[in-house]
């Protein structure tokens, strides 16, 4: 896959407009529905869900906690922080939330377990995209928040001493 537009070579029949410009709409063909008495059924072939399923399978579903920053700023920071082993794609999907595609298993899981991440100093909350998942299903009424504790004392290192201690904030997970 070509790199930013920036480090391209033009060749001969090629303008920077043509590279900027944005891909023809893709052409979608008319599928007859199938007409019961009070409405429209299609039928999806099994294949087709199928090719669906492998598209997305190295996606995740990104959404901010507050306003997102401009898609510019999210795709340039992806490639940033996942992007070292292959190319990162931001898709805007609905209502503040974004598909990200990657091109390598390695770098999907990074993203989704190496948080917490930031961009444009924005909380964005992460979920592997999965068969039947509705955009209705990415909960932000309970986050997950990472705390680092500072000058702890000793007697309170331990287990149940630090589940009190992180208590205080909200309903403990885990530590690492």
């Amino acid at each position: 896959m070509p790199g930013p537009a920036s480090s391209r070579v033009l060749s001969s029949d090629q303008t920077w407009a043509s590279i900027v410009q944005p891909n023809p709409t893709l052409p979608l063909q008319f599928v007859q529905p199938i007409f019961t008495e009070d409405s429209k059924v299609i039928q999806i072939p099994p294949h087709l869900l199928a090719i669906g399923r492998k598209k997305y399978s190295m996606c995740l579903i990104g959404q901010f906690i507050g306003t997102s920053p401009k898609l510019g700023l999210i795709q340039a920071m992806a490639i940033k922080l996942w992007g070292r082993h292959g190319p990162v794609s931001v898709i805007p999907y609905s209502a503040g939330l974004y598909l990200l595609q990657f091109a390598d298993e390695s770098s999907l899981v990074r993203a989704l377990h190496g948080g917490p991440w930031h961009i444009g100093g924005i909380p964005l909350l992460l979920c592997k995209w999965e068969v039947g998942i509705k955009p209705v299903d990415f909960n932000t009424s309970l986050i997950p928040v990472w705390v680092q504790m500072n000058n702890v004392p000793f007697e309170l290192l331990t287990t149940e001493g630090l589940s009190y201690l992180a208590s205080a904030i909200g309903k403990p997970s885990h530590m690492t």
